[in-house]
Formats: structure tokens, sequence, C-alpha cells
């Protein structure tokens, strides 16, 4: 049996459609970029950031090619997925790596959209996000997360 994490984390992507600009952050929560960002990590979504705002459209494109594709990709292996995890008690890991080494081995590629990271790498941010992730609940998360720095 799955953990809830566990079936979380292999969801599609899920679009969250949130409007919170850069400028705004300071008005926001401490932790709002790490927790988006952790959520984002859970859903396998992204952040788009507006600080680059002539690239949405680009951006809003290309996420749809990305999702159409593996949605086809999806499709067509759904059954072996279902039948192994299930009925094989393979576990997901195992199976996505099978399915990755068939697609390389295939030549398959999937167009993907890179965003530029607009953010500092800061330890700090990166324990927050795998504080967010990890946690049980946000209260939970709440009390592990630390102020990074600017």
């Amino acid at each position: 049996m799955r953990t809830r994490s566990q079936f979380i984390q292999g969801m599609t992507k899920i679009t969250v459609p949130n409007d919170f600009c850069h400028s705004r952050l300071r008005k926001l929560p401490q932790h709002a970029v790490d927790f988006y960002n952790a959520l984002t990590k859970i859903t396998s979504g992204r952040i788009f950031p507006l600080l680059m705002a002539d690239k949405l459209g680009d951006y809003i494109v290309g996420s749809a090619v990305e999702t159409i594709e593996t949605e086809k990709l999806i499709h067509e292996f759904e059954q072996v997925i279902v039948d192994d995890v299930y009925n094989k008690d393979q576990s997901v890991d195992s199976v996505a790596g099978n399915l990755q080494d068939y697609i390389k081995s295939k030549g398959i590629q999937l167009n993907t959209v890179v965003v530029e990271d607009v953010y500092a790498p800061n330890p700090t941010a990166t324990s927050n996000v795998r504080a967010w992730t990890a946690a049980k609940s946000i209260g939970v998360a709440r009390e592990e997360v630390k102020a990074a720095s600017n």
C-alpha cells in the first residue's frame, strides 16, 4: 500500500494557479517562496517568475505541449504501469526506472520547459523546502522552517 506522500508524488502535474508577484512577496508569509517551491516539488509543478513576464506566453505554451506529450506516454503505458505496480507488486521506483530505460532505448524524447531560477541558491531555503515536503502537516513544517538570509 502506498503512503499519501507516495500517492501525491506519483500524480501527474497539477497546475495550482496563484497570482503572487515577486515584488509583493514581502507582504506574504515569510517563507512563501520556500512553501511554493515545496508544493511544486510534490506535484511536479513549476514556478514561473513574473519577473520575466515577457516569457509567460512561452511558459504556458511549453507547459501545455509538455503536458500533452506526457499524457500521451501515460496513456500508452498506463496498463503496463498498473499491471506492474498492482498485479506484479513491483515498486513504483522500479517500474519508473524500467519505463525510463525503455523510453531512452527507443529514443523517445519529451519537450520540457526550462525556467531560469531567479532566486540565489540558499542552504536554508533548501532545508525549508525539504521541511515543507517531508512534513506530515503544515503546522509541523512551520515549526521546522527557518528564516533565510537575503
